[in-house]
């Protein structure tokens, strides 16, 4: 999810409950509230509170919502802010795998410290997110074993672009409780082919029906989906470029206006020609959908 701010640069609760119904409106199965794109790191720790009770509130339980607990080295603060959302009505919180040991450290050395988080936070359901800022850490083989015998992760946003590591995750945690998402756009129907449980990518911030369509329909439509995939994987460096910055002037110009174009993360201003690019990329974007979804 996005976080929308005002022309002051305060958050924006009405446009966040707006937001909130059109990711519904559009076919979003769940939400993934104080994640990267949300500008975690630019949020005081009373305003991520009221983001996500804002979340919460408009989605009223109409779908999962999982919330990112970033930014956090010490462990004691993580712990504490754990708890406190885990008394929220979410589906699980979120670690960022690069925040919870030295970048130097091997991968083994990550499990003893996942097993100390659950052993201090008694039931709440956890999931883990290869942010890929300020430091990615991908989960190496050992902590993924360790992650397909744990009941406590429900959920896994994965960021690697290799499909070998995504079907070796998808053939070892078949059959468990973990949603296993991918945020690479450019080979989510291979992914998907191979187990991939969903997708959780910034170009659900430009054109969440066709992320939706794709993960719903690949097997029934394979010539359409292929299409899809090829549309996606063409675009992703412009929707990655000046990101989130792109996604916002995206919504404000071709969803909705309320949706302010404002951003509290240091990016340069949009070009001409990337606002020339975007306003092409909303017109083919419908094209499309038109074809998946016709009236």
């Amino acid at each position: 999810m996005l976080t929308s701010f005002d022309s002051s640069g305060q958050v924006d609760h009405a446009s966040l409950r707006a937001l909130v119904d059109w990711y519904l409106a559009h076919g979003a199965a769940g939400l993934f509230a104080l994640c990267l794109s949300s500008e975690p790191y630019q949020l005081g720790a009373d305003e991520r509170m009221e983001v996500l009770e804002t979340v919460l509130d408009a989605n009223a339980g109409r779908v999962p919502v999982v919330v990112g607990a970033l930014g956090h080295t010490d462990r004691s603060e993580l712990i504490e802010e754990i708890r406190l959302l885990g008394k929220c009505d979410v589906k699980g919180v979120v670690l960022h795998t690069g925040e919870l040991i030295a970048p130097e450290a091997g991968d083994e050395q990550l499990i003893p410290v996942l097993e100390e988080i659950c052993e201090a936070t008694d039931d709440v359901p956890l999931g883990l997110y290869e942010c890929p800022y300020p430091k990615r850490r991908y989960l190496g083989s050992a902590s993924v074993d360790w992650v397909a015998q744990c009941d406590r992760i429900v959920y896994v946003k994965a960021t690697s672009h290799d499909i070998r590591v995504i079907e070796d995750r998808c053939r070892r945690w078949r059959g468990s409780a973990i949603m296993h998402c991918q945020a690479y756009a450019c080979n989510v129907l291979a992914a998907l082919k191979v187990g991939l449980d969903g997708f959780s990518g910034i170009a659900s911030n430009f054109y969440p029906a066709l992320c939706a369509w794709i993960c719903s329909n690949y097997e029934t439509e394979p010539a359409l989906a292929a299409r899809v995939q090829e549309f996606l994987a063409r675009h992703n460096d412009l929707t990655a470029r000046h990101y989130p910055t792109s996604a916002k002037y995206y919504l404000n110009k071709h969803v909705n206006p309320r949706f302010a174009p404002i951003t509290r993360y240091e990016t340069s201003p949009l070009a001409e020609e990337d606002r020339i690019a975007l306003d092409h990329l909303a017109v083919e974007s419908r094209e499309l959908l038109e074809v998946c979804l016709p009236k």
